[in-house]
């Protein structure tokens, strides 16, 4: 299992409130090792939340609400 750079997942938490929830993992951003497509958007955003977040990356029909 990937383990998520404190300074990527603490920004998570802060922007979408996500700390000490189902959200507050890893798994926002990586699947195992690889990153999933939440991540390669993240990444690919220069590391911006905003940017992203509605956007469907995954493709689940679902987008980050606050």
């Amino acid at each position: 299992m990937a383990s998520a750079r404190p300074g990527y997942l603490e920004p998570l938490n802060q922007h979408h409130d996500t700390v000490e929830t189902g959200l507050d993992s890893c798994t926002n951003c990586h699947n195992g090792e690889a990153r999933n497509f939440y991540g390669r958007a993240y990444a690919g955003s220069g590391r911006n939340f905003t940017v992203i977040e509605n956007l469907d990356s995954d493709g689940d029909l679902r987008i980050w609400s606050k």
